[in-house]
């Protein structure tokens, strides 16, 4: 019999430090603050539906190695998906759900949070 896996809680902010660190690779090490702040930004973007056609170009100071190598951790992490070009996105609706709770919970909520998460691991 295979085991039921369990799914992440969104109202939880031990539950969203789990998923950054173990969908988008993170480590304890990192200033995941600001990875958090960056996280928000580009989902908002994304969510937006990218107004401007040039938008991303404008990002991280025209560094497009950057904004793809974002879109591509939040793709493989199941948060947004894309279809002939990556650089136009949309949310899937795990990140639907992540960007809601980033905006539910501050950075530093999350960073700072303590405690066992739905993947059975410990954080701190």
């Amino acid at each position: 019999m295979m085991e039921e896996e369990t799914k992440p809680d969104y109202g939880k902010v031990i539950d969203v430090k789990a998923i950054l660190h173990s969908k988008l690779f993170l480590c304890g090490c990192c200033e995941f603050t600001e990875i958090i702040k960056t996280v928000k930004y580009i989902l908002e973007k994304i969510k937006d539906g990218q107004k401007e056609s040039d938008w991303y170009q404008k990002t991280f100071h025209g560094d497009l190695g950057v904004y793809y190598l974002i879109v591509c951790l939040l793709e493989e992490g199941g948060f947004c998906e894309h279809g002939t070009a990556i650089r136009f996105p949309w949310l899937t609706k795990d990140g639907e759900k992540l960007f809601e709770a980033l905006n539910k919970f501050s950075p530093e909520e999350i960073s700072d949070a303590k405690g066992t998460a739905y993947d059975g691991d410990y954080y701190d």
